[in-house]
């Protein structure tokens, strides 16, 4: 697998840590020693994570109004872990990367988990790895649930810190070190088996690769991606799926999404997490708050179409004398190629449509022709957007409301100028950017 890196400011003149390899000369799985060096390193800060993008649902059939998008797995729920305290040294890296490794051993022999009937039956209880070190033998796992923070769960005690930082008093840091005698890291594991939907999107990578061989490159643009997604983790996260890393993230308090088609199984599957309570990130956050870590928001895998919207981007703006709106919309379309046309169209909060436009793949953009000046429309717009394969079936649909983008351009106007007696009209012109 070869691994991203995403890489911040300049690092000071002397850095207590060497910088981490670039992304070229790591083509195997990273050491645990590799990874507890990006911890210690600010340039580094999230590895193999795929870029930030706008959220939608995505669907392989067309939609019912309102409809939750199967191609959506939550693995939430019961999970098993453990706490390892980083003062232990040596000891605690052993563990680590027994820890890391065990998730090959246990998904190949699935008789190795006490509990688990079947792949398909596997239950998150039945996760605790087999100890393959001392070191791991001697942590104590326990079940609590996903999403929650290991304080409130008993595993951590309840931290507040006001001004100073929470090693304070305790070991004496300079930027960008980070404590080693008051640090620890959660083990977090879960045994599952994916849905029939997720579960459809491999046998169809793996069809794909198949029949392209030769042409291994090209297929991995077009073929399914299967994402897995953990919407919130403190401080920082390190993943591995069945024994294979899968990438590193330290951003907190945003999703961290990673490519999980190739290393994900249609039967039984072993999510290892590691979860470090601090960072050099943490020297980002002398904040006043109560210091919660863990997996504290939800984990999900999504099949992700051949064809769908990578990202959606509205950008809005009011001309006030003219009492009229613009809303840019510009759309990235992963896999394109595969795509027969595109649709999109504003549509009031009540139902009625305000405006559409219609194109292919080979349209530069098109414009929404305005067909309504009702203040009900104008002040209760919502996008909508949806694509159709060959066969003319919807693979994809999202709906956003617009009304805040539209207040906010005419609350900004309305600052310099007196209140407009009548609502301004939008106008939504759409560009699709491959």
């Amino acid at each position: 697998m070869t691994h991203t890196t995403e890489q911040a400011f300049t690092a000071p003149a002397q850095e207590p840590h060497a910088p981490v390899a670039p992304a070229s000369a790591q083509a195997a799985d990273p050491s645990i020693n590799e990874i507890i060096a990006w911890t210690e390193n600010p340039r580094t800060f999230a590895v193999n994570r795929l870029p930030a993008h706008s959220e939608h649902r995505f669907f392989d059939h067309e939609p019912l109004s309102g409809e939750t998008s199967d191609l959506i797995q939550s693995l939430d729920g019961e999970w098993n872990v453990g706490l390892i305290d980083l003062a232990d040294g040596e000891s605690a890296r052993e563990a680590l990367g027994a820890f890391a490794s065990a998730g090959a051993a246990s998904c190949a022999s699935p008789a190795a988990v006490a509990g688990a009937a079947d792949a398909a039956s596997a239950s998150p209880a039945s996760a605790s790895p087999t100890p393959a070190s001392a070191a791991l033998a001697a942590v104590s796992f326990r079940r609590i649930p996903v999403p929650s923070n290991l304080q409130n769960e008993g595993v951590l005690p309840h931290q507040y810190v006001n001004q100073q930082y929470p090693w304070s008093g305790h070991e004496t840091l300079n930027p960008p070190q980070i404590p080693h005698d008051h640090n620890h890291v959660a083990l977090y594991r879960r045994v599952f088996a994916p849905s029939a939907k997720v579960a459809a999107a491999i046998c169809a990578v793996a069809a794909t690769t198949s029949d392209a061989a030769s042409t291994a490159d090209t297929a991995a643009q077009i073929r399914p991606r299967v994402t897995l997604t953990f919407h919130g983790a403190a401080t920082a996260i390190a993943v591995w799926l069945n024994g294979r890393f899968v990438g590193y993230a330290e951003d907190s308090f945003t999703p961290s999404e990673f490519d999980v088609t190739d290393a994900l199984r249609p039967g039984r599957n072993v999510l290892s997490v590691a979860c470090w309570q601090y960072t050099t990130a943490s020297w980002l956050e002398d904040q006043d708050f109560w210091r919660l870590h863990g997996i504290f928001r939800s984990v999900e895998l999504a099949a992700q179409p051949v064809a769908h919207v990578e990202n959606l981007r509205i950008t809005p703006d009011f001309d006030a004398s003219k009492g009229t709106g613009l809303l840019d919309v510009t759309a990235s379309i992963r896999g394109i190629g595969d795509v027969a046309a595109l649709a999109a169209a504003a549509v009031a909060t009540a139902g009625t449509a305000a405006a559409a436009a219609r194109g292919t793949e080979s349209d530069d953009s098109s414009d929404f022709a305005d067909s309504t000046d009702s203040a009900a429309a104008a002040s209760s717009v919502l996008i909508e957007a949806s694509l159709t394969d060959a066969d003319g079936r919807t693979v994809w649909s999202a709906r956003k409301d617009a009304a805040d983008l539209l207040d906010q351009a005419a609350s900004a106007a309305a600052d310099a100028e007196s209140a407009a007696t009548t609502a301004p009209t939008a106008v939504a012109t759409a560009t699709t950017d491959a």
